[in-house]
């Protein structure tokens, strides 16, 4: 795997220049459009499957009048990721149906991004990181202090294990380009929810939603963790991706590379030939 980091940390690469369209409905690896779109309406029903087998279980549960599911970051990230997953989708099904368009109409479209394909970028980066945060809080922190049955329910694993990877599932066979200055919308969005716990503590509602989140008790701890989670963690996340991201680009530049000339391909050449390779309805 080979990658530059010298052009990542220009001020640009903070917003969205550069890209174009295709990266958001097209496979890295030439797959089909047809079956794109099923891939991703698969990744859709499956999230949506869980959140409704989670809102009917709390509903028939009696914890239910103890249980908000808004006050969560699991819950958070959960819609976050269903969101991302839906504008994916639909976005995929636009584009395709405006390639099929410009065939017949022989006119190409601007391939500037529009605001729906920045909203997706911005809710895929965050969805990414805060799973992992979710997941690794709830397995070191939290779990040992809940009942094993509760740990261990399906639900649980879900959100606290398949989350994120149906998420690495989607970047590594799609084509959405990382940058590691995009980590702004991952603190962006833990500072939104540090401000709802907050405020809930303020209002006099609920103080402690995590024993590591206790705004009465402990404040000082409180801030220190989401300073870190910013500063730190935040970064670590996002260069997460962005290796399983250039893993991605390198490994399908070889394969396909090497399936048409079975020579190495330099680091500094294009991928839109596998982008390209096949990618039909």
């Amino acid at each position: 795997m080979c990658f530059q980091l010298n052009n990542e940390f220009r001020l640009q690469n903070f917003g969205f220049k550069g890209s174009e369209r295709k990266y958001f409905y097209k496979s890295q690896w030439g797959l089909s459009n047809r079956f794109f779109i099923i891939f991703r309406l698969f990744l859709l029903l499956y999230m949506l499957g869980w959140l409704i087998w989670q809102v009917v279980d709390a509903t028939a549960s009696n914890y239910v009048k103890d249980y908000h599911f808004i006050y969560y970051l699991t819950n958070w990230v959960e819609v976050l990721t269903i969101l991302y997953f839906t504008m994916s989708l639909s976005i995929t099904i636009h584009e395709v149906l405006q390639d099929r368009l410009e065939k017949r109409t022989h006119q190409k479209r601007n391939q500037n991004l529009q605001w729906f394909h920045k909203v997706t970028w911005v809710l895929f980066n965050c969805s990414f990181t805060f799973s992992i945060i979710v997941d690794v809080i709830f397995w070191s922190l939290l779990a040992g202090l809940l009942p094993p049955a509760f740990a261990f329910h399906p639900l649980s694993i879900h959100l606290h294990l398949v989350n994120i990877l149906v998420l690495i599932a989607d970047l590594f066979v799609g084509s959405l380009t990382v940058r590691l200055l995009h980590v702004i919308h991952g603190i962006a969005f833990g500072l939104a929810y540090a401000f709802f716990s907050l405020m809930l503590h303020l209002a006099g509602v609920i103080s402690a939603i995590y024993p590591i989140l206790d705004w009465r008790s402990n404040p000082g701890l409180t801030i220190g963790i989401i300073t870190l989670l910013g500063v730190i963690v935040q970064p670590l996340l996002q260069m997460v991706s962005f290796l399983i991201y250039n893993a991605r680009k390198s490994l399908a530049r070889k394969c396909f590379h090497e399936l048409v000339t079975n020579e190495p391909m330099g680091c500094d050449e294009m991928t839109d030939l596998e982008i390209n390779h096949t990618n039909s309805v």
